[in-house]
């Protein structure tokens, strides 16, 4: 070999060595010397696990009325009409990204109804920022 190699070699096997003497006076403990685990000293029964003690249950108390307007069954009607047919147009989404874009500080209408066109354009499953 080189004396290039030979000393880049010598280099690398006295690092080595520098880290495994630092690694062994970290004292880490072995799989048979396993020091507690976060929660080890936690004592649970499996009767406080099991959801039939009190009866007061937590979704009693959450409503389901947030659920409706991200429902998708107030699509079937318009009016009474039956099924809506071209309400959801371009004009509609270019309305929607105008109110949107008042709203926030970011893109103005045009610009944001551009990227959400690119966007169901895309033949891509996923968005890359």
């Amino acid at each position: 070999m080189s004396p290039s190699l030979d000393n880049a070699q010598s280099q690398w096997l006295a690092q080595l060595t520098a880290m495994r003497e630092a690694i062994a006076e970290l004292k880490i403990p072995t799989d048979s010397e396993k020091a507690h685990t976060y929660g080890q000293d936690i004592l649970l029964d499996d009767d406080e696990l099991s959801g039939t003690g009190s009866g007061d249950d937590i979704w009693d108390l959450i409503s389901d009325e947030w659920e409706d307007e991200y429902s998708s069954d107030h699509l079937d009607e318009v009016d009474g009409v039956g099924l809506a047919q071209n309400v959801y147009d371009q004009t509609w989404l270019s309305r929607k990204c105008d109110t949107i874009a008042q709203k926030s500080s970011g893109l103005n209408g045009p610009a944001l109804q551009e990227q959400i066109m690119v966007v169901l354009a895309s033949d891509t499953n996923g968005i890359q920022l």
